[in-house]
């Protein structure tokens, strides 16, 4: 009866509970029934892990910002800002019209002048007496003065003018979101990098393992990871132009972990920590009593570029999708020198690592179920002759 009860077990054991599919369904689905390739199954050894690092570590190196338009000089003054002028006349003589801004004449003396407080607005222009309106957004502030003098000659004997700006709107960029001191910051002349900026506005309000920026520049915005900023060269660190919005975003990104690992599930993605070994110290490793040691994958959708580098020959009817090509990586840890693999190979977020069971786990569960089944006929068996002796 136990030989039976085994053996219909054994003809059964496609419905053992499991976490995933055997390392073998793994390997044989990736070709379909009729020759179409359902993923790309590669070894990886040492070459594919340095393909791979040596492809990321090119692309993600340096962030670019080529899509923004290039950024407007710092220290010119635009709409918004309030400007403090200065005006006097330095010429010799007795009676000059005087810089009333109501253009009523009257005597003043040498020297004489007046202060005047003027606003640049939407057009940014500005409108002085005497001197017309004109257009002085993006001048700086030493520029307008020679705007002022030269509108004023002819019309008093020595006009000069002096023009400092009392409200700085324009000349300033928006620092928002994962900040200590959100608000506006001024761009000084010499003008100011993405970096120098965060520093300002008090510096990250989270760890910056988990924060992107988005900066927006007119109509165009681009967002890239913070690290990718603090590890890209001087470029990668942008300057600024008038007007920028940087808003910072806590946006953590994750990778999964699943089958016969100690710790499975939602694993926090460090670009810091972005090899596969770094990977393995956060799910605490296989677990080795049921890991088939073989069986060890990682799931991504790779560009088709690399998949090219990586395995030539045409990938069939599993062509690249607009998400690229589906790519099923397999590690086996039996080797030694699948550790230097590890230490190589990066992660990537939304990657899902999977490790297969042992086939022993299946006939341990098998035996489990089998035990469970004669211990419980043992147990009826046990009960039905106590009854009878009863």
């Amino acid at each position: 009866m136990a030989a039976a009860a085994s053996a219909a077990l054994l003809s059964g054991c496609s419905g053992i509970p499991n976490e995933g599919p055997s390392a073998d369904a793994v390997a044989q689905s990736a070709t379909g029934p009729n020759g179409t390739v359902n993923y790309v199954l590669l070894p990886l050894d040492a070459k594919a892990a340095n393909e791979v690092r040596a492809y990321y570590d090119t692309q993600v190196r340096e962030p670019s910002w080529k899509s923004l338009p290039p950024p407007a000089p710092a220290g010119t003054v635009g709409p918004g800002d309030d400007l403090h002028i200065s005006l006097w006349d330095a010429g010799s003589f007795t009676a000059v019209a005087s810089l009333d801004p109501t253009g009523a004449a009257s005597a003043s003396a040498p020297g004489r002048g007046m202060d005047l407080t003027v606003g640049v607005d939407g057009a940014g222009t500005i409108a002085l007496p005497y001197a017309g309106r004109w257009k002085v957004a993006g001048e700086t502030p030493p520029e307008i003065e020679q705007d002022v003098v030269r509108r004023l000659k002819g019309k008093f004997a020595a006009p000069q003018a002096s023009v400092l700006v009392t409200q700085e709107i324009w000349n300033t960029v928006f620092v928002q979101g994962a900040v200590k001191k959100p608000g506006r910051v001024s761009l000084p002349p010499t003008g100011l990098r993405l970096l120098d900026a965060l520093a300002l506005a008090g510096g990250l309000e989270f760890p910056e393992a988990e924060d992107v920026v988005e900066l927006t520049r007119g109509e165009a915005t681009m967002t890239v990871p913070l690290l990718a900023v603090l590890g890209g060269g001087h470029d990668a660190n942008v300057r600024l132009s008038p007007g920028d919005v940087v808003l910072m975003l806590r946006r953590p990104q994750y990778f999964f972990a699943f089958g016969a690992v100690n710790r499975p599930g939602e694993q926090i993605f460090d670009q810091r920590e972005d090899r596969l070994m770094d990977l393995m110290g956060h799910i605490g490793g296989i677990a080795d009593w049921r890991a088939n040691a073989s069986g060890f994958f990682v799931f991504r959708h790779e560009p088709a570029a690399l998949v090219r580098k990586l395995e030539p020959k045409p990938v069939g009817d599993g062509a690249p999708t607009a998400d690229g090509q589906a790519v099923v990586y397999r590690v086996d840890m039996n080797r030694p020198d699948s550790f230097f693999v590890m230490n190589t190979f990066p992660i990537r977020p939304g990657d899902v690592v999977y490790v297969a069971n042992a086939p022993l786990t299946d006939f341990n569960k098998i035996m489990q179920a089998i035990t469970g089944v004669t211990g419980m006929v043992g147990n009826v068996g046990f009960t039905a002759s106590t009854a009878a002796g009863l």
